[in-house]
């Protein structure tokens, strides 16, 4: 009750406070009662239903409130359009995170209401605010249970909407109804165009499959088409509009120029950072999929394709396919994390896609993290490795666990790690007392090492083939 005699209180966050229902109808009216409150955090207290509920009915209040995280209370559909409904009036929200609610498709539907409410005047005659969607920046709705009704609400109004988003977060979520419906990713698609300044988006684990991932790519790719037909659209109004006031007429201009400039520093640097479509069954198609997307590539700072079956796991598997993925790859020239994990790259030993991979990886100059976890190196595929990891200077993080390697390969991989790595995983990969040994041998070399993973490998056959200093065998 303290709390509202606080003045320029502008961050208040209540997080893992185990608040519940009974705690959030204490907590609430003295949160939201904050005259300058911007940034509001009540993640992770079961709040439920019943809580979100609590707090609802006093976030309207909250006219400052710019930030908002009430993810990890499972508030259902029920408590989230109930927060909604109290969201509408806060005309200054830019980010709401919303993950892992169990929400569903009717608490997707509401999300998608409140971001294209506007106020009207009393007599309900005119609009005299904008939808809030207009000033979203930011929107987390991962892990909620929301399938291809629900995408389709929240993307339609996305789409239409939110120009200005620059993070969106669907991870998790059945967007195709595993496969079966395409209506959602289709809204998807076209949301993602019109969504020009995007810089971090997780599509994860939303069930794509390569037609999914077909409308994601495509609307990636139109953006800057999308900019260019929005300009010339604009400039044709511009002289169209012959009846406008000089200052009016300016005002239009002013529009249209700031639309130009949007598209042409779009073109020089690609606003899309971030990208992740981890475990979303690409399959094969996916590597042509990747291909087309080469253009998007070329801004990334962080690229994550893993658990995608990109080779379809099969031993007869053309390398020319690999191609287009792999030229893409070399576009990405900023990137600093790739995670290319549980893709089969080298599944039938023969090293074709394996090579061009480790080819594409020797222009990455600024990478830091690299998963190449799970894709079947073995000890031959550690040789064209080598060379790729040599030629990555400032690597920081490396995963290569259950990869097959052997010692053989291990041997092989150790004389080209480089000073700066920190983190190192060689779990699971059959490494016996040999490769151990020559590993350890290398340690000392490694100085900016922190961490170690030889976890499932053979080191306790190497410490019991390891002569004591009380052995029966000693000679006495």
């Amino acid at each position: 009750t303290a709390l509202p005699a606080q003045k320029n209180v502008f961050v208040l966050n209540l997080s893992r406070m185990a608040l519940g229902a009974e705690g959030a109808a204490v907590v609430a009216p003295a949160a939201c009662g904050l005259a300058t409150l911007q940034t509001l955090d009540v993640s992770n207290n079961g709040l439920q239903s019943a809580g979100c509920s609590a707090f609802s009915q006093f976030l309207g209040s909250c006219r400052t409130l710019e930030v908002l995280d009430i993810g990890g209370n499972m508030i259902g559909s029920k408590g989230t359009k109930a927060l909604m409904a109290a969201l509408v009036q806060c005309t200054a929200l830019q980010c709401l995170r919303i993950a892992g609610n169990g929400i569903g498709d009717e608490g997707a539907q509401a999300v998608a209401g409140m971001l294209s409410h506007a106020e009207k005047d009393p007599k309900g005659k005119r609009y005299v605010s904008l939808p809030i969607g207009m000033s979203l920046t930011e929107l987390d709705v991962s892990r909620n249970g929301i399938g291809p009704v629900g995408c389709l609400a929240v993307c339609g109004v996305m789409h239409k909407l939110c120009e200005r988003m620059r993070m969106l977060n669907l991870d998790s979520n059945n967007l195709t109804g595993s496969g079966s419906d395409m209506a959602g990713a289709k809204a998807l698609g076209d949301a993602l165009m019109t969504m020009t300044r995007m810089e971090h988006l997780n599509l994860s684990h939303t069930t794509l499959g390569a037609e999914g991932g077909q409308f994601v790519a495509n609307g990636l790719l139109e953006k800057e088409r999308y900019l260019k037909r929005e300009v010339q659209r604009m400039w044709r109004e511009v002289g169209a509009r012959i009846e406008l006031s000089k200052e009016e007429r300016r005002e239009l201009e002013e529009l249209a120029e700031q639309k130009e400039q949007e598209m042409l520093s779009y073109s020089k640097s690609r606003s899309l950072q971030t990208l992740l479509l981890d475990g979303n069954m690409l399959s094969i198609d996916g590597m042509r999929l990747i291909g087309e997307m080469r253009g998007v590539f070329q801004g990334l700072r962080k690229l994550s394709i893993g658990s995608n079956d990109l080779t379809g796991n099969t031993y007869n598997f053309a390398s020319e396919g690999a191609l287009p993925m792999t030229n893409s790859l070399k576009a990405a020239k900023m990137i600093t994390h790739l995670n290319i994990s549980d893709n089969g790259f080298n599944v039938g030993g023969d090293g074709a896609i394996l090579n061009m991979v480790c080819q594409a990886l020797y222009g990455l100059q600024q990478l830091l993290h690299l998963d190449l976890s799970n894709n079947a190196v073995g000890y031959k595929g550690a040789g064209q490795l080598a060379g790729a990891l040599n030629a990555l200077k400032h690597i920081q993080h490396l995963n290569l666990r259950s990869n097959g390697m052997q010692s053989e390969g291990v041997k092989t991989i150790v004389p080209a790690m480089r000073p700066s790595l920190r983190h190192i995983d060689l779990a699971d990969n059959d490494i016996g007392p040999d490769g151990v040994t020559a590993f350890t041998v290398a340690i000392p070399g490694l100085s900016s090492l922190t961490h170690i993973d030889l976890s499932s490998n053979h080191l306790m056959h190497a410490i019991g083939r390891a002569p004591s200093a009380h052995s029966s065998d000693d000679p006495e």
